[in-house]
C-alpha cells in the first residue's frame, strides 16, 4: 500500500487522512523527505547561475516542502497522542532532523549566495515583503555561524543535533511522569474535595486499574483540585507530586543542565556572551537587560495583586 504521508490528499481542507496513517508509514516517509530535502538543498546551493532572488531566496523558502509536511503531521500526532512507537521514532528522528537542519543553515555556498543578493539588495528592485524575506534568511545564516570556519561550523551541527536529542529526552520524561505517575487519595482526603471533583478523580482511578479516587500530574487533573479543594495539605500533596513530572522516568534535571551548557558553548562560538543574548536579539525585546525591565515593572504590582489575593 502506497504511503498516505507521501500521497496526495484528497481531503476536506487538505487535513492529513489520519485513519489511514499508521506509526510505522513515519519512519519511511521521514527518510524519503530528508532525502529529497538535502538533493533540493543541494541543487541551490551547487547552482552555476549566479544568484538571484528566484534562485536563491525563493528555492530556499519552497525547498523542504515534502519534510515540512512530513514532520508536521508527525509532531502534531506526537504531541496529542503519544505512545512507545512514536516516541521511539522521536528520538530518532530528532537529532537527524536537527542535523539536516543545520547543515542547511551553516552551509558556506548557501551563505555566499544570500550575502551576494544582500550587499545588492537596492538594486533588485525588491518590494517591502521582499526585502523582509531576504532579510530573515541573512539574519537566520548570520546566527547560526555559516561565516565561520569549518570546525565552528562542524561543532555548532554538533551541538544542534546533541539538543534536539536532550530536548526529545527531557519532554519526554515529562510525558512519561504525567502519563503514568498516581497518587491515591484516602477517604479523608476525598471527603475535603469538593462534590464536583469527586467523579473525575474516580474516573482516574478506574483507568488505572485502581478503587477508590486518584490522581495523575496531568493539568487537566492537578489544576481543578489547586483552585477549588479547601484543604491547604492536600493542595501542597498534590502540589509536590505534580511538580516531580520529569523526575521520576528519568531526572531531567541532569539533562538540564547539559541542555545549558551546550547553549552555552553555543553562543560563545557564535559571539555572544551567554545564551540570554544570543536569544533575546531577535525577539521583540532585543536584549536580557529589557526583558530584566519589563520584569522588574512588573513585579511590585504582581506582588501587590498576591497579597491582596491572599
Amino acid at each position: 500500500m502506497d504511503n498516505p504521508l507521501l500521497a496526495e490528499w484528497e481531503t476536506p481542507f487538505g487535513l492529513p487522512p489520519y485513519e489511514r496513517i499508521r506509526d510505522e508509514d513515519f519512519p519511511p516517509a521521514l527518510e524519503a523527505a530528508l532525502r529529497e530535502a538535502s538533493a533540493e538543498i543541494e541543487a541551490i546551493a551547487s547552482n552555476p547561475a549566479p544568484p538571484d532572488f528566484a534562485n536563491t531566496i525563493e528555492a530556499l523558502e519552497l525547498a523542504g516542502a515534502t519534510l515540512d509536511h512530513v514532520a508536521a503531521v508527525f509532531h502534531g500526532l506526537a504531541s496529542a497522542d503519544s505512545n512507545p512507537a512514536k516516541e521511539a521514532i522521536q528520538r530518532d528522528f530528532a537529532p537527524r532532523l536537527a542535523a539536516h537542519a543545520a547543515a542547511v543553515s551553516t552551509d558556506p555556498r548557501l551563505h555566499a549566495r544570500v550575502e551576494a543578493l544582500w550587499d545588492r539588495r537596492e538594486a533588485l528592485g525588491l518590494d517591502e515583503e521582499a526585502e523582509r524575506v531576504l532579510f530573515l534568511w541573512r539574519r537566520m545564516f548570520r546566527r547560526s555561524g555559516a561565516g565561520l570556519g569549518a570546525a565552528a561550523r562542524k561543532r555548532l551541527a554538533e551541538i544542534a543535533s546533541a539538543l534536539a536529542a536532550l530536548q526529545t529526552r527531557f519532554a519526554q520524561n515529562v510525558l512519561a511522569d504525567e502519563r503514568d505517575g498516581l497518587l491515591e487519595l484516602s477517604a479523608e482526603d476525598v471527603a475535603s474535595l469538593p462534590e464536583a471533583l469527586r467523579p473525575s478523580l474516580a474516573a482516574v482511578a478506574t483507568a488505572a486499574g485502581r478503587a477508590g479516587h486518584a490522581v495523575t500530574r496531568s493539568r487537566a487533573v492537578v489544576i481543578p483540585i489547586l483552585e477549588l479543594c479547601p484543604d491547604r495539605g492536600l493542595r501542597e500533596r498534590v502540589w509536590r507530586f505534580w511538580m516531580e513530572r520529569g523526575l521520576a522516568s528519568g531526572d531531567n534535571r541532569a539533562i538540564a543542565a547539559e541542555i545549558l551548557k551546550l547553549r552555552e558553548e553555543r553562543a560563545g562560538i557564535l559571539g555572544y556572551p551567554d545564551h540570554a543574548t544570543y536569544r533575546t536579539e531577535p525577539e521583540m525585546a532585543g536584549t536580557p537587560a529589557a526583558v530584566g525591565a519589563l520584569l522588574d515593572a512588573v513585579w511590585a504590582p504582581a506582588v501587590d495583586r498576591c497579597a491582596r489575593d491572599a
